[in-house]
C-alpha cells in the first residue's frame, strides 16, 4: 500500500488493481501482460509487476503509471521471472527460473547485466551496501553479486541439501538465511560469506521462514 491505495495483481489473469484503501473503491485496473505470483513494488511513482505465463517459459516485467495504470514499458523475458521485483537506485532486480539475477533499468527496463547461478531462485533478491545477495530453491546456496555489474562475489552453501526459499536477512556485518530442507538457520559472513553459526530449528521444511533481527 502507498500513498492510502492498495495495489493488487491477479495469480491466474494477470489483472492490476488500484484499490482506496479506505473503503476498497477502484481506482482503476489494467492487465499486465501475464499472470503474477509476486508482489508489485511502487517505487517514486510507478509500479512495477513480474507475471509468468504458465503455458511456456517465458514472462515479462512491466512498469506501469500509479496513478491510472498507463503503460510506461514492458519488457519481455524468454525465462519464467519467479520472484517479486527489488527496486532500489533506479534498477529492478529479479531472479528467474534458469537460475539467473537480472538487472534492469528501471527507466525503460533495459537489461544492465545478467548473471547466471545455479538453480531458481523464489524470493527477492536484496541490495545492501553495493552488494545483491540471492537465495536458491534447489540448492539451498547464498550468492553475493556486484551491484556495478553483477560479478560473484562469493557463494556459500546451507547444508547437504538445502532449499532457501525467503529472502536473506543482512544486518551490519551479517546475512541470515534459513534452510527450510534442514530446518537450520544460517548466520553467514557478508563480506565472504563464511559461516559465523548455524542453529537447528528441530524439524525439518518448517516452511518459509522469514528471520528478523531487532536491536543490537
Amino acid at each position: 500500500m502507498v500513498n492510502g491505495v492498495l495495489y493488487v495483481v491477479g495469480e491466474t489473469d494477470g489483472m492490476l488493481y488500484a484499490l482506496h484503501a479506505r473503503d476498497g473503491s477502484l481506482l482503476w485496473h489494467v492487465q499486465t501482460g501475464y499472470p503474477s505470483v509476486s508482489l508489485p513494488q511502487v517505487v517514486n511513482g510507478s509500479v512495477y509487476v513480474v507475471g509468468s505465463d504458465p503455458t511456456a517459459p517465458s514472462g515479462s516485467v512491466s512498469a506501469l503509471r500509479a496513478d491510472d495504470g498507463s503503460l510506461l514499458w514492458r519488457r519481455r523475458m524468454t525465462r519464467v521471472a519467479l520472484s517479486s521485483p527489488l527496486v532500489v537506485d533506479g534498477r529492478i532486480y529479479v531472479s528467474v527460473s534458469d537460475g539467473s539475477v537480472d538487472a534492469l533499468r528501471s527507466r525503460d527496463g533495459s537489461v544492465l547485466w545478467r548473471t547466471r547461478t545455479r538453480s531458481a531462485g523464489l524470493s527477492a533478491p536484496l541490495v545492501e551496501n553495493g552488494v545483491v545477495y540471492s537465495t536458491e530453491v534447489l540448492d539451498g546456496s547464498v550468492y553475493a553479486l556486484k551491484v556495478s555489474d553483477g560479478s560473484l562475489l562469493w557463494q556459500a552453501q546451507t547444508g547437504a541439501i538445502g532449499a532457501v526459499v525467503s529472502s536473506p536477512l543482512v544486518i551490519k556485518s551479517m546475512a541470515y538465511v534459513v534452510n527450510s530442507e534442514d530446518g537450520t538457520v544460517y548466520a553467514l559472513r557478508a563480506s565472504d560469506g563464511a559461516v559465523r553459526w548455524r542453529y537447528s530449528l528441530g524439524q525439518p521444511d518448517p516452511g518459509v521462514v522469514l528471520p528478523m533481527v531487532m536491536g543490537s
